[in-house]
């Protein structure tokens, strides 16, 4: 058994000999067998288990380091140095269905007429960065300039 510990969601841990899960929250703590721990782990889901959690430390806010001076954030167009970009989880899509899944792919830009199976439509969905689906659904061009919004003068 593996000591783990929760760090995305809640977990319905189901400890031997027990007929229901139990809940396991964002930073809760429970033993699972080495394969459902290293199946968490790969999820992103947890994390094993340290004997005693780091201290909390503060962080200074956004754009200051530790003496309050500016500090220049990342150069890269995303903001993230390095980071991989983010995609769709396929698990999470396998609950939906067959008409949803072709619905958000239609809505991502993606061309459906040739994807016949969940499979595939999963995979499709699966393949496109989320930054490139959402900037695609934001950045329609429709010629009109945005309308000017100022304030009114007030109603007597």
């Amino acid at each position: 058994m593996t000591r783990i510990e929760i760090i995305c969601g809640t977990y319905g841990h189901r400890p031997e000999g027990s007929k229901h899960p139990i809940p396991v929250d964002r930073g809760g703590f429970c033993e699972v067998p080495e394969a459902e721990a290293q199946r968490l782990y790969a999820l992103g889901v947890a994390r094993p288990a340290q004997e005693m959690p780091a201290p909390a430390v503060a962080t200074p806010p956004n754009g200051e380091d530790a003496d309050g001076a500016g500090v220049n954030p990342p150069e890269d167009e995303n903001g993230t140095e390095g980071a991989e970009a983010a995609h769709l989880d396929p698990e999470q899509l396998q609950a939906l269905t067959n008409a949803k899944l072709r619905e958000l792919a239609e809505d991502m830009g993606i061309d459906t007429a040739k994807l016949r199976t969940k499979a595939q439509l999963i995979a499709a969905i699966t393949d496109i960065p989320l930054e490139d689906a959402i900037s695609e659904e934001d950045g329609v061009d429709d010629g009109e300039a945005p309308p000017e919004i100022g304030a009114e003068a007030p109603v007597v």
